[in-house]
């Protein structure tokens, strides 16, 4: 006797296939719904829907979904479920507008999943928009705020989400998570841990354990971090995996490998594994990752020894196929997905022995450990090529964004870009080097940082079989390159783009046109924070630590340049210290900018404030003539406008996030004897001192105008004038 399934039945059995998240439930489910083609109930084809975005396969889902012919509120939000799910979020947002095109109300469940989406794209104008398409009613719905107090903190808005936060009556474990989240995110980990500490202690889950270990990993916090976990009971696989994470970006390695060592699980059993075995939910990402690791080590010389394979090989079937599909193979994988860099993992009742495996996995070790800052062994068999200071401030800039979430094409992963491959990776948009995603999200990258090798050194390297690069200043390793390739240095066309000219009278220009004539690309890898021990690395703020800084206190962020950076930093602490109080030394943080300059003038500006927006920053005050530097051939003569640096702030590509404020013309006042706005029809009162007729100045051992400077700052300038004069008598 046939049993014809019912709705009801029809949708469990979808459910239970869409839970299953692998190929058998996916396979199943296809099966089933192609002999339903006569189905119309739109109960059953909605199940199908998340069936189908359960199990990643979005093309059957928005098939499916267009055959629909009355489709309701449930089946666009099956949809936009998947979406969220398989981060494909842009498509959320329109199928809402679409949605709202159908005339279909939306209900609070629909308008979670947009902000859900908006939290993934992680861009303000378009959380904004989307906020004002929402009832007040929805707005103050404690199910909503808890999703949109993780958007705002995923967007780095901070100020709203905590606004929202308080508006709570009664958080519950999803809002106090969510802002414990987004105070990590932004690198407010003090602000975490006093959450934490703040909420209630039986609301404190799991979630809300690891949240704050994050947040402390982020920031710095490992004394923080040690006093939560010892507190803990019991310590889970993940709160465990979350102080081990906490301690390795502190660089305590020996404790984290203790912990390691100590460790047993109490509560979560092992992953489970037998050879080609497809039942672990991530078995898609598993065997993906596991032909990845193939590939690497063929490439790398290893061989698949086909005499370790004792029956015939089937039809679809190849010597590694097979070979990769035991079970330690397959938990190796699994643990290579879980994490950005495999930590140490225990295979256990493994009763196969297989010499080739045992191989296979030292091999895959080799080739793991090259993401340990500590393998340093590993150098023996590297090439190595020694670089410039300017590439080293590049790579300290790289290292200073560890841990950072602002945009989502982080500069953090691709800094080491060469001028070929920016060009073949990306969309190259109306700007020069502004770049688009394919999703759509615009990101500015005006200035290409780039690293230059000779003739001599590119054939050397390329000579080797080695795939890692080492790089070398100073005789210390501080980076290496995986699978350099090398692209030719069109330097006059990489001039002209970014300074307008190519002339070797110009600084930065000069030191172009006489690097390598090649540039290498790859994957960057650098050890650790550069320290230049001057005195001066407790200014060089990361951004993390500059957003708490800014969270702290209301500040203003002060660019300078022309001087020494000790010089700088020496001129500022009495302006501090002045009883005038020029400067509020509780509003005001003093951090050394880590990029070298370049003079590039309305093209680095862009740069400088694209980075700062990646600190936390959220307004920049430009003033006339921003990175620009007078013309090399004529004198007297700007090479930039003077107006050209504020204008293309307020209308540059990518740099949404920032609001420009043009800093009016100010000039030293000879009537009220000090600093004031210029106005032009008093011009005559009015002295005009540049940066360059000041230092003439000191030079000379003049005095300025009374008024023009904080007495004790001018003096920290004479006296380095005066020094060096002294010197050069001394030569002389």
């Amino acid at each position: 006797m046939t049993v014809k399934p019912d709705a009801m039945l029809l949708t469990i059995v979808f459910d239970i296939c869409g839970r299953l998240r692998n190929e058998r439930g996916l396979t199943i489910g296809r099966n089933m719904l192609s002999q339903l083609s006569s189905i119309h109930d739109t109960i059953v084809l909605n199940a199908a829907l998340h069936m189908f975005m359960s199990c990643a396969d979005t093309t059957t889902a928005e098939q499916l979904f267009n055959r629909i012919k009355t489709k309701d509120i449930a089946s666009f939000g099956a949809m936009m479920k998947g979406y969220n799910m398989n981060n494909d979020s842009f498509k959320v947002l329109t199928l809402f507008e679409r949605l709202i095109e159908d005339e279909i109300e939306p209900d609070i469940i629909t308008f979670v999943l947009v902000i859900n989406a908006c939290a993934q794209i992680g861009m303000i104008s378009c959380c904004r928009s989307v906020i004002s398409r929402i009832p007040k009613q929805f707005l103050l719905d404690k199910y909503c705020q808890n999703a949109l107090i993780d958007m705002w903190g995923k967007a780095g808005s901070l100020e709203e989400a905590q606004r929202i936060f308080q508006t709570i009556d009664k958080p519950d474990v999803v809002s106090f998570g969510a802002m414990i989240n987004a105070f990590g995110l932004n690198g407010m980990g003090s602000s975490a841990v006093d959450l934490y500490r703040r909420m209630p202690v039986d609301m404190r889950n799991e979630i809300i354990h690891i949240c704050v270990l994050n947040a402390c990993s982020h920031s710095g916090l490992i004394e923080e971090a040690r006093s939560i976990f010892r507190d803990l009971s019991p310590k889970t696989t993940k709160i465990t995996t979350a102080m081990v994470d906490c301690m390795s970006r502190m660089r305590i390695f020996d404790e984290a490998q203790k912990l390691i060592d100590d460790f047993e699980q109490f509560n979560d059993p092992y992953p489970e594994f037998r050879a080609h075995d497809r039942s672990n939910p991530q078995s898609a990402e598993i065997y993906a990752e596991l032909d990845r690791i193939s590939k690497e080590l063929i490439v790398n010389g290893h061989h698949y020894d086909s005499s370790w394979i004792t029956r015939q090989l089937k039809k679809d079937e190849t010597t590694e196929s097979v070979l990769c599909g035991h079970s330690e193979k397959l938990a190796i994988a699994f643990n290579f997905i879980q994490k950005p860099i495999p930590s140490p993992i225990q295979i256990t009742k493994n009763l196969r022995v297989c010499v080739c495996s045992s191989l296979e996995n030292g091999a895959i070790g080799s080739l793991s450990s090259l993401d340990n800052p500590k393998a340093h062994p590993l150098e023996s068999f590297m090439n190595r090529l020694r670089i410039p200071m300017i590439s080293l401030d590049y790579f300290d800039y790289n290292k200073q964004f560890d841990g950072v979430k602002n945009f989502h094409f982080s500069i953090k992963t691709n800094l080491l870009q060469t001028l070929a491959a920016f060009i073949k990776r990306y969309k190259v948009n109306r700007l020069y080097y502004v770049v688009e995603e394919e999703e759509g999200h615009i990101e500015n990258q005006t200035i290409p940082i780039v690293l230059p090798c000779s003739t001599d050194d590119k054939e050397r390297l390329k000579q080797s079989d080695s795939s890692i690069l080492a790089l070398y200043y100073n005789g210390t390793a501080v980076a290496i390159i995986q699978k350099p390739e090398y692209y030719e240095h069109r330097k006059e066309e990489r001039c002209c783009r970014i300074f307008g000219i190519c002339d070797r009278e110009h600084p930065h220009i000069k030191m172009i046109m006489d690097s390598g004539d090649w540039l290498i690309g790859g994957e960057l890898k650098v050890f650790e924070r550069v320290r230049w021990n001057d005195g001066l690395d407790h200014f060089r703020l990361t951004p993390n630590q500059l957003r708490q800084r800014f969270y702290e206190i209301k500040v203003s962020l002060i660019k300078n340049s022309f001087l020494r950076l000790a010089v700088r930093i020496a001129q500022y602490q009495p302006v501090l210290d002045d009883d005038d109080n020029v400067l509020d030394r509780n509003k005001t943080v003093l951090a050394i900018f880590p990029s070298p300059m370049l003079y590039a003038g309305p093209r680095e500006v862009q740069w400088h404030a694209k980075a700062r927006t990646t600190a936390g920053v959220s307004f920049y005050i430009v003033g006339r003539d921003p990175a620009g530097i007078g013309h090399p051939r004529i004198k007297s003569k700007d090479l930039y406008d003077p107006t050209y640096g504020s204008k293309v702030l307020t209308m540059a590509l990518g740099l949404h996030r920032l609001e420009i404020l043009a800093f009016r013309v100010a000039a030293y006042n000879k009537i009220e004897k000090k600093m004031d706005f210029y106005d032009p029809l008093k011009h005559d009162q009015y002295d005009f001192i540049s940066g360059t007729k000041m230092r003439q100045i000191a030079r000379m051992g003049a005095l300025p105008p009374d008024g023009f400077m904080v007495q004790s700052a001018w003096n920290v300038l004479a006296s380095y004038y005066n020094n060096l004069q002294s010197e050069k008598n001394k030569c002389n």
